[in-house]
């Protein structure tokens, strides 16, 4: 119905960019979802969110710690018990990982409506 609106010229032949568009704005895999590979995009889903789980954790959690310790000594007076070091290292590795994951999901996105549109 939307296509008898449209004037030819603005419609679009594929539906790479709508597929590009979904996996960045709305949920990474979605675009793989749109060309019919559901598995792969519930993949795709599953291992950005955890990856970037794991950065957040990593991130929030040596501040966390610290906050408990200092709070443990302020209540009891005790010595201050020791806390994590800031491991910037795997909070750079696991922020990689998200990145090639969101950028490997959007190639992908594009890749498998391509695909599909060829077949």
């Amino acid at each position: 119905m939307i296509e008898k609106l449209v004037p030819k010229r603005l419609q679009p032949e594929d539906k790479r960019i709508i597929a590009l568009t979904v996996s960045a704005f709305v949920c990474p895999g979605a675009g793989q979802c749109l060309a019919g590979r559901w598995l792969l995009g519930l993949a795709f889903a599953i291992g950005f969110v955890s990856s970037f789980c794991a950065f957040i954790i990593l991130l929030i959690w040596p501040p966390l710690t610290r906050a408990r310790a200092w709070l443990e000594e302020l209540i009891t007076g005790a010595a201050p018990s020791a806390t994590l070091p800031f491991q910037w290292k795997w909070i750079l590795i696991s922020l990689a990982c998200t990145c090639l994951l969101y950028g490997w999901n959007l190639l992908d996105a594009w890749w498998q409506v391509r695909r599909k549109l060829k077949n």
